[in-house]
């Protein structure tokens, strides 16, 4: 059985798609529910003046869009709830990308003390 409406859905936001290892005549096609957070268009924002333009392109940003992906896959890998999937996210970005920066800053920070101290002796 194929998926009707394929790639459309009715509500805006929601699309469908079919795992990439399955055919279209698969009867398991999935609901991606990545871009519900984002599917909101400037006329969603009832009552804020000059909401549509910002809020429309920082809500359909590569970055935004790169973040949502990068949960969903941490939920849809682990099996954990979606309040638990955010905190492994979370520590997961910290000490993968953060940790590493602060040692090298670190290392920085000891070279340009030791250059000052090393002035000061000149001096």
């Amino acid at each position: 059985k194929a998926c009707s409406g394929l790639g459309k859905s009715t509500a805006p936001g929601l699309t469908w798609s079919a795992p990439a290892s399955v055919g279209l005549t698969s009867a398991c096609c999935q609901r991606s529910l990545v871009r519900t957070a984002s599917g909101v268009s400037g006329g969603d924002v009832a009552g804020v003046a000059g909401a549509s333009g910002w809020y429309s392109s920082l809500a359909d940003s590569a970055l935004v869009h790169l973040c949502e992906h990068f949960l969903v896959s941490v939920q849809q890998v682990s099996g954990l709830p979606w309040w638990m999937s955010i905190a492994v996210a979370t520590l997961s970005v910290r000490t993968l990308i953060t940790l590493p920066l602060a040692a090298y800053q670190l290392v920085i920070v000891s070279k340009v003390s030791l250059e000052n101290k090393e002035e000061m002796f000149l001096c």
